[in-house]
């Protein structure tokens, strides 16, 4: 069975990016543009979210924040441009902070790395 993961990014370039290469590399993708669905389309459960940290009108950290506190297992890798945001990123309890843009292969090795727990 895919794994699946739950992508919000704002960006529609990166969200296809981001949906192409992890489709590519055999996961089931829910898209996500602004957030909107992370607490209506939870059940089943994704098994990974990748969240943008800045998104228009939205905080990732808070949607990290959210996602922790009602299930604490499910990992979640905060994406940004800004790197100096790693900080933030640890401080909402997210697993991993990949700055953007990203290297593929570095990307598919942090989710790998978090799947596996």
């Amino acid at each position: 069975m895919k794994k699946r993961i739950h992508v919000i990014e704002d960006d529609n370039v990166m969200l296809l990016v981001l949906e192409s290469l992890l489709i590519k590399n055999n996961y089931e993708v829910i898209k996500d543009f602004n957030g909107k669905n992370i607490l209506v389309d939870k059940k089943p459960y994704p098994d990974l979210y990748i969240i943008d940290i800045n998104l228009i009108g939205k905080d990732g950290c808070e949607f990290c924040s959210l996602i922790k506190e009602e299930n604490s297992n499910i990992p979640v890798i905060l994406i940004s441009a800004n790197s100096k945001l790693q900080q933030k990123a640890k401080d909402c309890s997210a697993d991993m902070f990949i700055t953007k843009p990203f290297d593929p292969p570095a990307l598919l090795t942090a989710i790998s790395e978090c799947l596996a727990g």
